[in-house]
């Protein structure tokens, strides 16, 4: 009997250890938890652009995309959706992890640079902006070459669940109303995304 309390706690510490192996790098890469110095992105409330009877506010294709504020990569500035209402936006989540997302930021910044009316907002999910910048930069994509109009963080990762990304990068187009037109999970070919860009500057 004693050596079976015994037995069990040593298997207690020792899960209390691997989950400690486990989540310390975790943490210490920046990949859980808030990031320090950083707002927390946040959902909000907005009301109906002048003019719209069927306001349904969600993440589907033919609702308006649910509106936020998050904290810029490069200076913690709050960007909210809805002030980019007028124009066709492009969200796309990422992260320096994802391997699909890297092969995807090119083609994204081809994109922008095709259609200036098109506004890009890069939603980086969860890691210190440090990182964040430092890989764009690594890859070319900073500054002028960037593939995003706005570089937002969600320290707290709330953004993805809240538009039910599944696959890693995810993709989400709305039209200049703010209504979603296209909804992609995974690595987007550029032919794809100049078919969803015309999708959103073209339908009200």
């Amino acid at each position: 009997m004693r050596w079976d309390l015994r037995s069990r706690l040593l298997a207690l510490v020792g899960v209390a250890v691997i989950v400690a192996v486990v989540l310390l790098p975790l943490k210490v890469l920046g990949l859980l938890g808030r990031q320090g110095g950083l707002e927390e992105a946040r959902l909000v409330e907005t009301g109906p652009p002048a003019g719209v009877g069927d306001y349904s506010v969600g993440p589907e294709r033919g609702q308006f995309a649910p509106d936020f504020e998050a904290p810029t990569l490069e200076g913690g500035q709050k960007v909210r959706l809805s002030d980019f209402r007028g124009r066709p936006v492009y969200l796309n989540f990422w992260a320096t992890w994802c391997g699909p997302c890297e092969r995807e930021l090119p083609d994204i910044a081809r994109l922008r640079r095709s259609h200036p009316d098109l506004v890009v907002i890069g939603i980086n999910r969860a890691e210190p902006p440090e990182r964040a910048l430092r890989f764009l930069k690594n890859l070319g994509l900073s500054g002028s070459s960037s593939p995003f109009t706005a570089s937002v963080a969600d320290p707290t990762d709330v953004l993805f669940p809240a538009y039910r990304g599944i696959g890693m990068p995810f993709s989400v187009f709305l039209n200049r109303q703010g209504r979603v037109v296209a909804v992609y999970n995974g690595l987007l070919p550029l032919e794809k995304m100049e078919e969803m860009y015309r999708l959103a500057a073209e339908t009200d």
